[in-house]
């Protein structure tokens, strides 16, 4: 590893890049979930200055808490599967306490992707989201890809999945698309319709994503669209990824709601469901992630439960 570092946003930690490769730098970038307007117009800067070697305004305050495993999880996990790693770019949230979750793109001598890892403080991923990614990747839906998993495991105190890289070169979030957004998740759920169901899982229940975010879905340089982050999947009330998407979509796209945003969004889930499945998918979203609400995401929740009264 490099024993240099610079961070992004400048002078913090959410992200930290090796120094003096500009290659690597402006590869970690990637791991920059640019979703507002002034966070996409920081990238946008970032990459600018990247490119003309100024690094000064990036320097870290105080060294980065990388885990003192890494080394060794390089070599013994990451190495023999993708070959010599001489970078990495880490994102490491949480700070300045000790990172729950670190995130991170691998790199070879030259600046080229070798792979994508996630360690997380938790049991090893899920049995339904490694099943999940092996019969996506063994079947690739016709609309949509995820990156190939390569290792998934333990390692010290944390659980790990190590992927694929998407296709070289820049990707970015897709227009929110009604036609886009039903085609990929119906090639979901048929998809995964083998996967296994957890005892007591109502009949109802489909497969779902339960991370649908704009964020998680990628338009990659070869053209197709990558779906990432299969942490969460399981079995849910119709319409879970439908309201992630859109709820989570307009909350942080067009701001906080207002009625006719909230009736723009009802309008397209009764595309796809009753008021009834609403409701329920509505009611299991607040219940399972009530604390990453967003502001504008909440208003939309509360605009759609009072149109369904």
């Amino acid at each position: 590893m490099a024993n240099e570092y610079i961070g992004f946003p400048p002078g913090k930690h959410y992200l930290t890049l090796p120094a003096g490769n500009r290659t690597v730098a402006l590869g970690g970038l990637a791991l920059y979930d640019a979703t507002f307007f002034h966070q996409r117009f920081a990238l946008s800067a970032g990459r600018i200055m990247l490119r003309l070697g100024f690094e000064r305004p990036f320097r870290l305050k105080y060294p980065p808490p990388i885990p003192e495993w890494w080394d060794r999880w390089l070599t013994e996990v990451a190495e023999p599967r993708v070959g010599p790693v001489a970078h990495t770019a880490f994102r490491l949230p949480g700070l300045p306490e000790y990172a729950q979750r670190v995130t991170t793109l691998l790199f070879d001598p030259n600046g080229k992707v070798l792979a994508f890892a996630k360690h997380l403080v938790r049991d090893e991923p899920s049995e339904a989201s490694i099943a999940a990614q092996e019969l996506l990747t063994a079947s690739p839906p016709p609309s949509f890809r995820i990156p190939s998993l390569l290792a998934h495991g333990r390692f010290e105190d944390m659980a790990f999945h190590m992927h694929q890289p998407m296709p070289s070169g820049p990707h970015r979030q897709p227009k929110p698309d009604p036609r886009m957004i039903e085609t990929v998740i119906d090639e979901l759920q048929t998809s995964l319709a083998s996967l296994p169901r957890p005892p007591g899982t109502p009949d109802h229940y489909v497969p779902v994503h339960r991370d649908f975010l704009a964020i998680n879905l990628r338009r990659a340089a070869d053209g197709n669209l990558y779906l990432i982050d299969w942490d969460n999947v399981g079995w849910g009330p119709p319409l879970t990824d439908e309201l992630a998407y859109w709820m989570g979509g307009v909350a942080r796209t067009l701001g906080p709601s207002g009625p006719r945003k909230t009736s723009r969004a009802y309008d397209l889930l009764r595309r796809r469901g009753t008021d009834a499945q609403i409701r329920e998918a509505i009611e299991w979203r607040l219940g399972h992630k009530p604390v990453e609400a967003l502001a504008g995401e909440q208003r939309i929740r509360d605009g759609i439960l009072q149109l369904l009264r």
